[in-house]
């Protein structure tokens, strides 16, 4: 008896090795074929959105080190010069806000000539911003809020896909937009509600997009990045609870506000601690994401970074995975 259990546990030991040896040799694989990279890179145009500081930022001089044109939009003049001053000639840097419609048709018209002719290899619709203000959210959220956020997360990138398709198309080019671990998990806690829901919105967009395209047999791709928490200036402490205590504002009963204002206390206490023990401080990761979603011959429908914990949970019941977030 205990010599069958003995035998069957060491059958069943071996096919989960072989299992498991054969799926490392399926990404071994997988990673080979995502390596190879499109060619005459250095004739490619790419198209950056929220080029001032983080992700968007390290990207431009990323693909300017590789020999690309660049084209980065910042909000900033500040971040334009900047950004000239670090990078070769090849990159351009323009002050747009993307969240006016025409000020990316001026830079249409300003780029039409040279894309017409030589088309566009890749639109990064990196820009994003969460709410100004964030407290307890279930009862003081505006409309406002949402109008805040999705005016930069996702009406822009609805702009800039049918301002810029026809140049796209042009190059047989790529969509690559930035989402967030967020559009696999709501996290509300951690992060603010219209924040959550422009991901979630925009990850809705890029698949139809991406279907519709198909349909119409036009050679354009759509790519998602889906990257976790990682410690960059959206991520800064100082921010996040400069945004909750403006928040508390919308208090109106004083014994309510001292609540919550002695609960944003506790978070100014806990959030620097939790930033430095969760959250990685090299985004490195993303880039080389955005890098191959942008040069690889077959990249990714989707990339996610740092994220492993958010997916799995989604994949769990909802009494364990709220469970989990709550306790976190």
């Amino acid at each position: 008896m205990f010599q069958q259990i003995k035998d069957c546990m060491a059958f069943w030991s071996m096919i989960f090795f072989l299992l498991g040896f054969i799926l490392f040799l399926c990404r071994k694989l997988e990673n080979l074929i995502r390596s190879f990279k499109v060619g005459e890179i250095k004739e490619k145009r790419v198209l950056i959105t929220g080029c001032d500081s983080g992700f968007g930022y390290q990207l431009a001089k990323r693909l300017d080190s590789k020999g690309l044109y660049v084209i980065a939009l910042c909000l900033h003049d500040h971040s334009c010069t900047r950004l000239k001053s670090e990078s070769s000639s090849k990159l351009r840097a323009f002050q747009v806000d993307v969240s006016k419609e025409e000020e990316i048709e001026q830079l249409k018209c300003l780029l039409r000539e040279e894309l017409e002719e030589k088309g566009l290899h890749a639109l990064v619709n990196n820009a994003g911003i969460s709410s100004s203000e964030a407290v307890a959210e279930i009862y003081w959220l505006k409309v406002g809020d949402f109008q805040e956020v999705f005016n930069v997360n996702v009406y822009p990138i609805v702009n800039f896909c049918k301002q810029f398709l026809p140049y796209l198309k042009r190059a047989k080019g790529r969509i690559v937009n930035m989402s967030s671990a967020a559009a696999k998990l709501a996290d509300p806690i951690e992060t603010s509600i219209p924040y959550l829901t422009s991901k979630y919105a925009m990850a809705a967009y890029s698949d139809s997009l991406r279907i519709l395209l198909k349909l119409n047999n036009i050679p354009v791709s759509v790519h998602i990045i889906e990257p976790g928490m990682f410690r960059t200036n959206f991520m800064n402490s100082q921010e996040i609870m400069a945004r909750i205590y403006k928040g508390l504002d919308r208090i109106q009963e004083k014994k309510l506000r001292k609540i919550f204002t002695d609960v944003a206390n506790d978070q100014a206490k806990t959030l620097r601690e939790r930033l430095e023990r969760k959250f990685p401080p090299d985004s490195t990761p993303v880039i080389d994401c955005y890098e191959n979603a942008i040069l690889s011959i077959w990249p990714k429908k989707r990339s996610s970074v740092n994220a492993s914990g958010s997916i799995l949970l989604s994949y769990c019941p909802s009494w364990l995975s709220d469970d989990i977030l709550l306790d976190i």
